[in-house]
């Protein structure tokens, strides 16, 4: 189905149905990147989900405290938790949650595996055993025991039914009306049961999470203005050149000077490239033919840290987001003794419950640049994969966020929760289409 056919003409329809998914009962983990700026402005520069790391926290305060936190507030809900992970290891490091609160912890690539056996009609072979007689099935036996494993996935996890319509979704109004709560923290994507248990996170509110160009209109007005670009190639960059230069006009004209580009399906801060507007075009804002004979061999004319960012970023397929770059005020490094600028990772859980909203702040801390102030990439990019420092939040900035954040997230989670097909991008623009109808005054309120 084309796009258009997906466009709302008659916005009544779409409205109700926005209403009625929208009293469902959630709960959604987020971590927010955020930038205080130079004057003390806070910006939401995106919005991560689900398997938002940690390991910041237990670098800037010793502990893990954002699970230790949220572990804390399932617990008060008086509902069976069941958290599934990826590793071994972390299903060690919540060990502490079964015996304190009773929390389940599943491995799921173990599960998933003991499953296949079950489905296979062997629940005793051995994984050497097992991948050897299911690379000996031929398609059709292959396709049934597939069937049969996603059957039994559904009856022991509480995942939709492989019968049922993936765009379907299922309503608990309240929390009283869930079987338990479920906390899917891997990186696969599980159909849990929305009708039967309260999942953190659903899929339609985890998918906005993972589209920057979504999020970031859904968080509007309190996000970063991004144009999206279908690519970073020189071949894409030189076709687009005029939407590229009118892009950055219209940064230098609100008083920027310099713009980021990072990839639309980007993380750990891989491809995230900072330039300067007059790096790019010149005084009539038309793209310099140097600058993409620069792109086009970043080996040749860049760094080598500059140049793998480049080349990663070149080859991304799925969009490239271009932001105008926002500088931090400076905090000082406890660790060099020197001001850093630095992006801030602050943790909320985010909670409905029929018509009523609330939101658990889990803690933050700031992510100093590996370099002090400067002009290198290091010294403008903070994130802890490429050697950033995890230092604690101060209680006046703590304080800070805590104020953005009763303004900024109802905003975004009553129109998230509003959001209820699989095709994320059609029903944003659908959305956005009936707010400009003005028959919408805030995120919390139709008229």
């Amino acid at each position: 189905m084309a796009v258009i056919d997906r466009l709302v003409l008659d916005y009544n329809p779409f409205k109700k149905n926005c209403e009625q998914v929208s009293m469902r009962a959630t709960l959604s983990y987020f971590g927010l990147d955020l930038i205080i700026d130079n004057k003390n402005q806070v910006h939401c520069i995106e919005i991560n989900g689900q398997n938002s790391g940690s390991k910041g926290f237990v670098e800037a305060y010793g502990e893990d405290i954002v699970r230790k936190n949220i572990f804390q507030i399932l617990d008060s809900f008086g509902l069976p938790v069941t958290i599934y992970v990826s590793a071994s290891k972390k299903e060690e490091s919540d060990q502490w949650a079964q015996e304190a609160f009773g929390v389940k912890t599943v491995n799921y690539p173990k599960l998933r595996l003991q499953l296949c056996k079950e489905a296979m009609g062997k629940p005793d072979l051995s994984d050497k055993d097992y991948c050897h007689l299911e690379a000996l099935l031929d398609p059709d036996a292959h396709a049934a025991h597939r069937q049969a494993f996603y059957k039994l996935s559904a009856e022991r996890m509480g995942l939709v039914s492989p019968d049922s319509s993936s765009d379907s979704i299922s309503l608990i109004r309240n929390f009283n009306q869930a079987e338990g709560i479920i906390w899917n923290n891997t990186a696969y994507d599980l159909p849990f049961d929305e009708g039967r248990f309260i999942v953190m996170n659903s899929r339609w509110i985890e998918g906005i999470t993972k589209k920057k160009n979504i999020s970031g209109m859904m968080m509007f007005p309190y996000s970063v203005s991004a144009n999206l670009h279908p690519g970073f190639s020189k071949d894409i960059l030189e076709k687009n050149r005029k939407f590229l230069g009118e892009s950055l006009k219209k940064y230098f004209r609100q008083g920027f000077d310099k713009v980021v580009f990072k990839p639309l399906d980007g993380s750990l801060g891989q491809g995230v490239s900072v330039f300067t507007i007059n790096d790019i075009v010149d005084c009539n804002f038309s793209v310099r033919r140097s600058f993409l004979e620069k792109i086009d061999a970043p080996d040749k004319y860049f760094p080598e840290d500059v140049a793998e960012n480049l080349n990663y970023l070149k080859a991304r397929t799925s969009g490239v987001i271009l932001q105008p770059f926002i500088e931090s005020k400076q905090f000082r490094s406890s660790q060099t003794g020197q001001d850093h600028l630095a992006s801030i990772r602050y943790s909320l859980l985010a909670e409905s419950n029929h018509s009523w909203m609330s939101f658990h702040n889990l803690g933050g801390y700031a992510r100093l640049a590996p370099e002090p102030l400067g002009n290198s990439r290091k010294s403008q990019v903070a994130n802890l994969a490429t050697g950033a420092y995890a230092e604690r939040l101060s209680e006046r900035d703590q304080r800070k966020i805590e104020i953005w954040i009763r303004k900024a997230i109802p905003n975004f989670y009553r129109r998230a929760l509003r959001i209820f097909h699989g095709n994320l991008d059609v029903d944003v623009i659908n959305y956005i289409a009936v707010e400009d109808k003005r028959n919408y005054q805030q995120p919390w309120l139709w008229i």
